[in-house]
């Protein structure tokens, strides 16, 4: 038996990842009900971003039971105070002067932007808050009516955002939080301090409650339709497109090599199918190959007739020297196909993903270029379908 309090932590960890999931099993039709109905209530609050917070959280624990609510409000609420404790008798010496702060990865920012500033990387569990971001946090939570379940992440992204103030001076943040639900409180405490939240697209996007009501005051995604995606789902504050791989990356090959990329929930039944496919991809004369996910890993030993690709390759630099990349839901796809390259959906080892990934307008279902599905290529060659 666990001690309590280890009790305690698995069930939050356990609620938190369900929060921030994509429902697959859902429909959207019912999804959007939820959401237009948050949509009417928003109408009738305050244009503050704060707000923006509270909906989003609203239409990320839509989906919990109502004892999971109260897991997660009362770990939640402990959370909160331990933060603000924690980091309010926190100390920061003051660090290189940059005008950009970022959290994560600095591959994810286009290079022409990179060089347009200078960058500060923050690390992720630094943090500083001052009496007034205290007072700014509790005025907060009073105002949401003691939603500790949003104010326990944003006592923790507002305490990083100091920190970037603190330390480096800076008068932007470069975030990649729209999936959570403190970003508009974020926001909010950016824009006292006269700081401009930017967000940039660093996974791909369709349709769930998860990311609703996001709120930045610049959101760059990368294209049409994922500013169309994102506008649907009721994104606060100016949408730009820009698509982060420069044609300098796309290098089209004459060798034939093609390369699965795992996203680490596949089933064993979903994994010998996968098998049957790579073999199929192998009697056409393609130099097959499969990635796991590098944080979730699983059993491939269905695989084992294949070239594994070690979890550490740069995604990029692997994708430069293949004809055909395959997944069923992946990142991976969707840079792929920007940079020039024949993808292949595969949308028979989970049928069920595949139907929820149609329903929530995934954008290369709705290309017909360089696209091809397992299911439509039977006896066709991938040349002729591509």
């Amino acid at each position: 038996m666990l001690p309590q309090h280890k009790r305690v932590l698995a069930a939050y960890k356990r609620i938190k990842d369900k929060v921030v999931t994509i429902q697959w099993e859902s429909a959207w039709t019912e999804e959007s009900e939820v959401l237009d109905r948050l949509e009417a209530e928003r109408t009738k609050h305050p244009d503050d971003p704060i707000y923006d917070s509270l909906f989003q959280f609203r239409a990320q624990v839509s989906g919990l039971s109502r004892l999971e609510r109260l897991q997660l409000s009362a770990a939640s609420c402990i959370g909160f105070f331990y933060l603000l404790t924690k980091y309010f008798v926190t100390r920061v010496e003051p660090g290189p002067r940059a005008d950009v702060a970022y959290f994560y990865s600095v591959a994810i920012f286009p290079q022409i932007r990179q060089e347009e500033h200078v960058l500060a990387k923050v690390p992720l569990d630094a943090g500083k808050l001052r009496l007034e971001d205290v007072a700014f946090l509790l005025t907060t939570l009073v105002r949401l009516r003691l939603c500790f379940g949003v104010m326990s992440i944003a006592a923790h992204r507002v305490a990083q955002a100091r920190f970037a103030i603190d330390r480096h001076n800076v008068t932007e943040l470069w975030t990649t939080m729209e999936y959570s639900a403190a970003c508009g409180i974020t926001r909010a405490y950016c824009n006292r301090h006269e700081v401009h939240m930017a967000n940039f697209m660093h996974g791909e996007k369709v349709l769930t409650l998860r990311d609703a009501f996001c709120s930045f005051d610049s959101y760059f995604v990368w294209s049409a339709h994922h500013r169309e995606i994102v506008e649907t789902l009721g994104c606060r504050g100016e949408v730009f497109v820009e698509n982060p791989w420069t044609s300098g990356l796309i290098k089209q090959t004459e060798t034939q090599k093609a390369c699965y990329f795992l996203k680490g929930t596949e089933t064993s039944a979903e994994i010998n199918n996968i098998s049957m496919v790579l073999e199929e991809l192998r009697a056409a004369g393609y130099e097959v190959a499969f990635k796991a996910h590098p944080r979730r890993p699983i059993d491939v030993s269905p695989l084992a007739a294949f070239t594994a690709i070690d979890t550490e390759v740069e995604v990029t630099s692997l994708l430069v020297d293949l004809q055909l990349v395959i997944a069923q839901y992946s990142t991976v796809l969707t840079e792929a196909w920007f940079m020039g390259k024949n993808v292949l959906l595969d949308d028979t080892s989970s049928p069920e993903l595949a139907r929820s990934l149609a329903d929530r307008r995934y954008f290369l279902l709705q290309q017909t270029e360089r696209v091809t599905k397992t299911s439509t290529l039977q006896n066709r060659s991938l040349d002729e379908s591509a």
